[in-house]
């Protein structure tokens, strides 16, 4: 795993100075070694992380052999075996995906090379013949890429905050894009915080050429793959028996295939069924024991680390787990903004970040069980989904809006305000929060929004960031919601294009950067992903819920009774930390002068809810930690 940026700066030499600031705010990316590529007007840099190839044979910036083409690339190619094989008189100068990717791509062209690349990935190709920058991302979102234009500059790198630290005086905050990430906690679509920097989208490739950049245009934008497209390509079966051995088969090799490192390999190991899965399959191919990771929590409605132990404990794997205290939390949480690199707010980064911390100290690469539950129906919010579309379409419109409005009355919420529920997983649930949602929920306007409604974190972001107006995403106007996709199929597909992508890959390839871990996920398999989003709904939910192939098979490997349980995810206990040890840093972080001389959020609604959690007047523990999130990261350097 690495880091890589560059500068195109037409007719003008390029800034060695800036080169070196966007290779240094780097280096924890790629802390093995370091390298620069510059041609007049056009500069790379590259940090390394050596995975594969420890030798000089897989250093960057790698010009090809021709001298044509200069690479530079982040990720891992799983298939080079195969494609090496395609091309048996090729001199090799060593072993490393970079050189196989690199030939493929001077070989048949960046527009045809990706079909049969197998892998998660993001690069910089450089033509010294025709004057022409190619960058491109893998189709699942794994690995990411920023670029844009700054004044006379066209800039790229792996990380916002590498941009940021070059170019800060040029930037300006995009209002809209943080209106979207105050809605669903991290930037959405192909945004950044910053206006004119993008980040480029999955399974695309951009081509900026000589001409286009003295005119200061944007690259063009063409699609190397599309999962609707390959979904619509697909004869699932029908059959169970098919099914599974299917799946296993596609499993094993995804599985197999990301094995392949000279250096030392695990896995994070949560107990539940994906993480499960993959460290069964990884520990079955694998000649020696394998080593397996768990992060926990001191409060048990939050601890998943027993359940991973005896998991641990019955495929073999040598185990490590580590739970997170107080002291945990407050030595890491104001060195989250630094990690992030950009506004993110999903809470989970916590555990992950520390959760890479530990792993590192054993071994470099990591599997992790991400993707199931997007590609298999796992969230619990998506049959509540289902039955909050057929409650509402029951109700007449004219009752909609009135029970919506008692819903959220003065009398109903202060009735309803000490009362508590409980959650599948045990958790204590505010009646009050629940009637207000199921008000939000009343208030859409139909299926697509309803789901809009129930993952959004702040149902109107505009009262807090004024004259700002949200980003187009796949959950509020995509052509999914009008595909050929089946309803029940819909929502998750809209997850995999965004929330898998934009917070669930983000918070990973940060957390473990962060810690120089390079991590690798099986269930993203392109072949695996278009295979399980096809799947007739009988073949993937049965009474018990989704995932019921992954069921099937981990049955093979564990006994259920081990990981049959509610689902808890990596959620932490934030609503409680906010009062407790963070307090103190809720209160200097979102206080009036900041929120002042930051001139970003209405004061007013934030200091309100601020005040309103912290007299128990309300849970805001979400809402809080993204204003927390963005304030802290605009404040720091």
């Amino acid at each position: 795993m690495c880091g890589l940026a560059g500068i195109w700066s037409p007719g003008a030499a390029v800034d060695q100075q800036l080169l070196g600031i966007l290779g240094q705010r780097l280096a924890h990316r790629g802390p093995d070694a370091e390298g620069t590529w510059c041609e007049v007007d056009v500069g790379m840099v590259h940090r390394r992380l050596s995975v594969v190839d420890l030798s000089s044979a897989g250093a960057q910036p790698m010009v090809s052999r021709s001298g044509r083409f200069v690479l530079v690339y982040n990720g891992e190619i799983y298939n080079t075996d195969a494609l090496r094989s395609e091309r048996p008189d090729t001199p090799w100068r060593g072993h490393s995906d970079t050189e196989v990717l690199l030939d493929r791509l001077e070989t048949l062209g960046p527009r045809r090379a990706l079909a049969a690349v197998d892998g998660m990935f993001a690069f910089a190709l450089y033509d010294r013949n025709d004057r022409t920058l190619w960058l491109a991302r893998d189709r699942l979102g794994e690995k990411p890429l920023y670029f844009g234009w700054i004044r006379n500059r066209f800039v790229f790198a792996s990380e916002l905050s590498a941009l940021r630290a070059a170019f800060a005086t040029e930037l300006t905050l995009d209002r809209n894009a943080l209106a979207g990430f105050l809605r669903h906690n991290y930037l959405p679509a192909e945004t950044s915080a910053f206006v004119g920097i993008h980040k480029i989208r999955p399974g695309t490739l951009l081509c900026l050429t000589e001409a286009a950049a003295r005119r200061r245009q944007p690259p063009e934008e063409m699609s190397y793959w599309s999962l609707l497209s390959a979904i619509a390509a697909v004869d699932p079966p029908v059959d169970p028996v098919e099914c599974d051995e299917q799946l296993l088969t596609l499993l094993r090799r995804s599985v197999q295939r990301r094995m392949v490192a000279d250096v030392p390999l695990g896995s994070f190991l949560s107990g539940g069924i994906d993480s499960s899965l993959v460290t069964a399959l990884l520990q079955e191919a694998s000649p020696r024991t394998i080593e397996s990771f768990t992060m926990g929590f001191a409060d048990p409605l939050f601890d998943e680390s027993p359940h991973a132990r005896r998991v641990a404990d019955h495929l073999g794997t040598k185990h490590t787990d580590m739970r997170i205290d107080e002291g945990d939390l407050l030595a890491v949480v104001t060195s989250l903004p630094h990690a992030t690199s950009e506004p993110f707010a999903d809470s989970s980064f916590i555990p992950t970040l520390l959760l890479s911390r530990l792993t590192r100290q054993h071994v470099t690469v990591a599997l992790s069980g991400d993707g199931g539950d997007e590609l298999f129906w796992g969230y619990a919010r998506y049959p509540l989904w289902e039955r909050a579309c057929r409650l509402r379409n029951l109700l007449p419109k004219g009752l909609r809006g009135p029970l919506a409005s008692t819903a959220r009355s003065n009398l109903v919420q202060g009735l309803s305000r000490h009362l508590t529920g409980r959650s599948k997983s045990g958790r204590p649930v505010r009646i009050d929060h629940r009637l207000s949602r199921i008000a939000d929920l009343l208030s859409a306007d139909n299926d697509a929004s309803l789901y809009r409604v129930m993952i959004s974190h702040q149902n109107a972001p505009a009262t807090l960031i004024a004259d700002s107006s949200e980003p187009v995403t796949p959950y509020s106007n995509d052509p999914l919601w009008e595909s050929a996709v089946p309803p029940w199929r819909r929502v998750a597909i809209a997850d995999t294009l965004a929330y898998l992508p934009n917070d669930i890959l983000t918070k990973v390839d940060r957390a473990s950067m962060a810690a120089s871990l390079e991590t690798r996920v099986p269930l993203l398999d392109h072949e695996l992903v278009v295979f399980a989003a096809a799947l007739p709904r009988a073949l993937v939910v049965d009474r018990a819920g989704g995932k019921l192939p992954l069921r099937r098979l981990l049955a093979r490997y564990v006994p259920p009774a081990l990981t049959d349980r509610p689902k808890q995810g990596f959620a932490v206990p934030l609503d409680n930390w906010l009062r407790g040890p963070l307090r103190p840093w809720l209160l200097d972080t979102l206080q009036e002068s900041t929120l002042r001389r930051q001139a970003l959020l209405n004061i007013d609604p934030v200091i309100a809810m601020r005040d309103a959690h912290l007299a128990r007047r309300g849970e805001h523990g979400p809402q809080l930690w993204d204003l927390l999130m963005l304030t802290a990261w605009i404040d720091q350097r």
